[in-house]
This record gives structure tokens, C-alpha cells and sequence, in this order.
């Protein structure tokens, strides 16, 4: 049977030292057996409005005592004074809170309020803060323990560090495609360069800037291809 939820009127929930599991009880019978008056030594500061329990470390746990006094932990915790989840850090004897006549306080409407608290402030923390997500918002409140100003100048701290490195990035990229461009415009210049100097060998040698051979030098070189005609030049 695991940890029983509900309590029927006049019953209470007893845990079995042998199975350690739970099972009903009289709520009388038992009232009589656990509720006891403080021994030598015992806290006596308790008002009418509690009542005391002594503890027994084997068999009780801090949830089965909330279930049989129909209370909660944070209320037997805060009246004696210790934490965590069971009974370790508990006094042998516990102050509880006395279900005949006590209005227990209800911690769920402060941790709706709590809760109301926080979900606002990760709403503020993404206005002030566009570039960041709810999660990473409120995971710089919960660093900074929901400490608006604390957690805003951490935000603002990376942002500015990660702009920085990002501009410094697009300063490099341009700086190489500026290298690119130029050394592309030099290899254009050098390769028209050596296009125009081959056009102008297949036109016959002919270089811009030298001058038109004489007629007399045409005619000295086919006459030195042709020697029967040297008789004629003297």
C-alpha cells in the first residue's frame, strides 16, 4: 500500500513497523498513545493551539505525521525549527500543530503568489533583454536569486562580449574580401596585359609603337631572298 492521501473522519493513518506500510487506525486510541504531556527537559512553550509528539526514529516519518495530524511539513517545520525532508535534524519531541482547533495557514496561495512574482520578471527581463529567450532569462534570475538588477547587468555584461567578438568577426571577413577583390582586379589587369601582347605577334610581329619598315628595306630583304636580281642593284 503506498502513502495513503485521504483520511477518513475519525480515523488516522497508522504505519505498520513490520510491512511499513500504512493502515486505519481509531483516532482516538492513537491520540491517546501519541499525543503526550512534555517530559523533563521538554519544551513546555507550547500553546493550546499545539499539541506534542514524541518521536519515534524507527517508525515515524515527517510525512505520515503531516498525514496523521492533517497538517503540512512546512507548518510542523517552521514550529520546531529544523529542515529537510524527514525527521534526521527533528527534536525527539515535536511541536504539532493542533488539528481540534487551529487554522492552518495555506502555503499554496504564496507559492502561486512567488510563482506569479517570478514568471513576471522573466517577462521584464525579455524587454529589456529582446535577444534572449524565456529559459535563458529566467536562468540569469535564478543565478542571481531573482534579483532583478543583479541578473540584468550579467545579461548585459555577455551581450555586450558576445557583439564585440561579433563585430570583430565581420571586421576579418571583410577584410579578407577586400584582399580577395583586390588581388582579383591585379590578375585581370596582368592577364589583359598578356592577352593584348599575343594579339599583337599573330598580326605579324607587329608591336604598338614600332614604325612601318621603308620600301627600300622591304625591297633589300626580297632581293636577299632572291639573288638573281642582285645584277639589277648595282
Amino acid at each position: 500500500m503506498s502513502t495513503p492521501r485521504t483520511t477518513p473522519t475519525g480515523k488516522v493513518w497508522e504505519r505498520d513497523v513490520e510491512n511499513r506500510e500504512f493502515k486505519l487506525v481509531d483516532a482516538k486510541a492513537e491520540e491517546k498513545e501519541k499525543i503526550i504531556v512534555p517530559e523533563d527537559g521538554a519544551d513546555e512553550s507550547a500553546t493550546p493551539n499545539e499539541v506534542f509528539h514524541k518521536v519515534n526514529r524507527h517508525t515515524d516519518t515527517l510525512e505520515g505525521i503531516c498525514l496523521r495530524y492533517k497538517t503540512n511539513r512546512r507548518a510542523v517545520q517552521k514550529l520546531n525549527r529544523f529542515s529537510g525532508s524527514g525527521l534526521s535534524l527533528a527534536p525527539d519531541i515535536l511541536k504539532i500543530p493542533n488539528p481540534n482547533n487551529l487554522k492552518f495557514e495555506d502555503t499554496s496561495s504564496e507559492e502561486t503568489r512567488i510563482a506569479m512574482e517570478q514568471n513576471a520578471k522573466v517577462r521584464d527581463f525579455t524587454k529589456v533583454f529582446p535577444t534572449l529567450t524565456s529559459k535563458e532569462a529566467r536562468i540569469y534570475l535564478t543565478d542571481a536569486d531573482w534579483q532583478f538588477d543583479a541578473a540584468a547587468k550579467e545579461a548585459k555584461q555577455d551581450i555586450d562580449w558576445e557583439n564585440s567578438d561579433r563585430a570583430i568577426s565581420k571586421e576579418r571577413k571583410n577584410s579578407r574580401f577586400n584582399e580577395r577583390v583586390d588581388e582579383g582586379i591585379a590578375f585581370h589587369k596582368s592577364q589583359q596585359l598578356v592577352d593584348e601582347a599575343n594579339a599583337g605577334m599573330g598580326s605579324g610581329g607587329k608591336v604598338d609603337g614600332e614604325s612601318e619598315p621603308s620600301p627600300k628595306a622591304t625591297e633589300m630583304k626580297k632581293m636577299s631572298k632572291n639573288p638573281t636580281n642582285k645584277a639589277d642593284l648595282r
